[in-house]
């Protein structure tokens, strides 16, 4: 981020002589909270002036892949805008005004996070096609072949289902398959750490639950929901119900309301 720091430094000092509203767009991939607490303390200091006030200030985080920039900005799948104030807004909606992607417009901090979902979620797709096919091969089988018919499911594989950030997954099916999928790989002496990964995130997951519920320092807790999956009596390996043996065991005294389980 010195480099940021110095050109937003470099800019501040023509901006303190320019009197008009100007807006200072940046497209670098930073962690969050940078452009609140690099970006806009080094033009501000640099310039005198306020941000929002006497200039704009926004994040256009870029998708652009190597080899293809120019169509990809051209024929963009979505577009960030991350900015606080409406000039600035408006001139990015202008400059978008052709692309055929979403434009969406969030907080700074919001845009600087999607960046970094992005390139972790393109890398996690290659791992995880790696580590089919590396299964898939151990089999025999055409890893391609299955890769195509995973990719044409476009209502859960390929589709925002299973996309919101939440509880654990749980019920009769991905545990037990994930845990086959990791028995087959240990006989096969096969290195599969992404999906190998995922039953101890989950895990961690209920476990970083269970310690939330513990801090809050209530020990009468109320629970909504026993089973797995909402409209369902299904507790088979259910991480709701993982979580309350951890604080019934832990010694709260817990109410569960689950209008479909009935035991």
């Amino acid at each position: 981020l010195g480099q940021v720091s110095r050109v937003c430094e470099s800019i501040g000092g023509a901006l303190g002589r320019k009197n008009a509203f100007h807006s200072v767009i940046l497209r670098s991939t930073m962690l969050p909270g940078s452009m609140r607490g690099l970006v806009q303390p080094a033009l501000e200091k640099s310039s005198a002036k306020q941000a929002e006030r006497d200039f704009g200030l926004a994040i256009f985080p870029e998708f652009l892949r190597e080899g293809s920039a120019i169509r990809d900005y051209r024929e963009a799948g979505t577009v960030i805008i991350g900015v606080s104030d409406a000039r600035t807004e408006s001139m990015l909606r202008e400059i978008n005004k052709g692309v055929p992607g979403q434009i969406h417009v969030t907080d700074l901090e919001t845009a600087e996070a999607v960046k970094y979902a992005n390139n972790a979620w393109h890398a996690a797709k290659i791992v995880f096609a790696n580590e089919v096919g590396a299964f898939c091969k151990a089999h025999d089988i055409d890893s391609h072949k299955v890769m195509e018919v995973v990719c044409a499911d476009r209502r859960l594989n390929i589709s925002t289902a299973y996309m919101r950030p939440g509880f654990a997954y749980g019920g009769s099916c991905l545990p037990k398959d994930l845990r086959a999928v990791g028995y087959r790989a240990r006989q096969r002496d096969l290195s599969l750490p992404m999906l190998n990964a995922l039953s101890d995130s989950n895990e961690a997951l209920i476990e970083s639950v269970a310690d939330t519920v513990m801090q809050a320092g209530n020990r009468r807790i109320g629970m909504i929901g026993l089973s797995f999956k909402g409209g369902t009596d299904d507790l088979r390996e259910s991480p709701a119900l993982a979580l309350a043996a951890r604080l019934f065991g832990k010694g709260y005294y817990l109410r569960i309301f689950d209008a479909n389980v009935n035991y």
